[in-house]
């Protein structure tokens, strides 16, 4: 009755809601749900390109900042940190943006490219 409560840090929480008999204890009904919570929004983002021919390969460059917030390492063993970036692969007309080997053979989808800064 007094609403849900978030913890205050960041990350993904089991959200779970049981239905309970006031009389004999028994449980009616119970679900659950994860629950995302998301960092404070970025100040500060910007992606500029090398190239703007079409055919070629190109490098992105990625700026951001996320204000007093560090972001820990991927290999942090007690908080491990990820960014994604996702960039669309299909236009409005259903065609592909992307060639299928953008310069990295044999990596499949889903893939995690290595970041050279």
């Amino acid at each position: 009755m007094n609403g849900v409560f978030y913890p205050p840090t960041q990350g993904r929480y089991l959200l779970q809601l049981e239905i309970l008999n006031a009389s004999t204890s028994q449980s009616l009904e119970k679900v659950q749900q994860y629950v995302d919570l998301l960092p404070p929004e970025v100040g500060y983002f910007n992606v500029s390109w090398a190239v703007r021919d079409q055919g070629v390969y190109n490098i992105y460059t990625i700026e951001f900042k996320n204000g007093a917030n560090t972001i820990a390492s991927y290999n942090d063993g007690a908080n491990p940190g990820r960014i994604y970036f996702g960039f669309p692969t299909i236009n409005a007309n259903s065609g592909g943006i992307f060639a299928t080997n953008l310069g990295f053979s044999g990596i499949t989808e889903g893939s995690i490219l290595p970041c050279f800064f």
